[in-house]
C-alpha cells in the first residue's frame, strides 16, 4: 500500500506515491544528514562572522581567494570525483561539504585573530585642498 504525498516544485503540483515501508530507512538517513547540518552550521556561522569582519576591515582579498581555492580543492573536486566518478552517495557529499566549511571557518577565524586587519586603512584621509589662482583674481 502506498501513501500519496502532495509536492509543489517550482509552482507545479505533483502527487508522489511513497511506500510506507521505506519511511524507516528514510528516517535513518535524515537523522544522519541532520547531524551533518548541525556540524556544518557551527562552522558556517564561524566563517560568515569572521569573513564579514575581515571584509569590513578592508581585508577583502584573503576571504575571496580562500573561498575560491577551498571550494575547488576541498569541496567541488573531491565531491565530483567521489560522487560522479566513484559512485559514492549523499553521506560522502555531505562529508566533503562539511570539511570545506570546517576548514573555511577555522582559517577565517585564524586570519581574524592574527589581527593583520587592524593595520589596514578602509577610509583614506582627505587630500589637502588645491589653491587656485582664479580665487584671488
Amino acid at each position: 500500500m502506498t501513501s500519496p504525498i502532495r509536492l509543489t516544485i517550482n509552482g507545479t503540483e505533483r502527487i508522489v506515491e511513497a511506500d510506507p515501508a521505506t519511511w524507516p530507512r528514510i528516517a535513518a538517513i535524515a537523522t544522519v544528514l541532520l547531524r551533518f547540518v548541525a556540524l556544518y552550521s557551527i562552522f558556517d556561522m564561524m566563517n560568515l562572522i569572521h569573513a564579514a569582519g575581515l571584509r569590513g576591515a578592508g581585508d577583502t582579498v584573503y576571504p575571496m581567494v580562500l573561498t575560491f581555492v577551498l571550494a575547488w580543492i576541498v569541496m567541488l573536486g573531491p565531491a565530483w570525483v567521489g560522487c560522479i566518478g566513484l559512485g559514492n552517495g549523499v553521506y560522502y557529499a555531505w562529508t566533503v561539504a562539511s570539511a570545506y566549511v570546517l576548514l573555511l571557518g577555522l582559517l577565517m577565524r585564524r586570519r581574524f585573530r592574527a589581527g593583520r586587519w587592524k593595520s589596514m586603512r578602509v577610509i583614506e584621509p582627505s587630500p589637502l585642498p588645491v589653491e587656485t589662482e582664479a580665487a584671488g583674481a
